[in-house]
């Protein structure tokens, strides 16, 4: 069985995506770890399990992890053992090095990149979500044209300029591959 992997810049769309996926039943999420603060409709167990810097750390000297990142100066995890676990394809909401790290690990996953129409479109979208400083959003735009370079190394790029239209062509890609159950 191959898990699913959704990256792309913050704001592009991705958990939007993932929230239809798990809707429909094509997948589960994986809840990663993390010690960023919630957000408003964020709930705990179900978007991510969210613990101390100290608890994360403990996790990491017991080798709970598969792959740790620290984004915008907080931590996220991916368990180990609810990979072994799973049922039913996971949905790995990653940057990058986190789809790497699940590759190193020889984890199966179906991989697939997430693109705004452009960088404007994609700031524009940051400010709407009225959750960031400008200085963050900055930040962002920033880290989303590093992590543009890397869509090649994915099994897809998606554009998402309607959002109905690429979900579509993830959930397609997703079903069309022969190792997905």
């Amino acid at each position: 069985m191959k898990h699913i992997v959704l990256s792309g810049p913050s704001g592009v769309g991705k958990s939007t995506i993932a929230d239809r996926l798990i809707r429909e039943g094509i997948c589960e999420r994986n809840i990663s770890c993390t010690t960023r603060p919630r957000r408003v409709k964020e709930v705990r167990g179900v978007d991510y399990d969210f613990v101390s810097d100290s608890e994360f750390h403990e996790m990491v000297k017991r080798g709970e992890f598969v792959e740790v990142k620290e984004i915008f100066g907080h931590l996220y995890g991916t368990k180990l053992k609810r990979i072994q676990e799973a049922k039913k394809p996971l949905l790995f909401v990653v940057d990058v090095d986190g789809m790497l790290s699940l590759k190193n690990a020889h984890i199966p996953i179906l991989t697939l990149f997430i693109l705004p129409p452009s960088l404007d479109v994609l700031k524009t979208r940051l400010m709407r979500r009225g959750s960031n400083t400008m200085e963050e959003i900055d930040r962002r735009i920033e880290r989303a044209s590093y992590e543009m370079t890397k869509k090649d190394l994915y099994d897809k790029q998606v554009i998402n300029d309607d959002l109905d239209v690429c979900y579509n062509k993830v959930k397609g890609f997703i079903e069309s591959n022969e190792e997905f159950p």
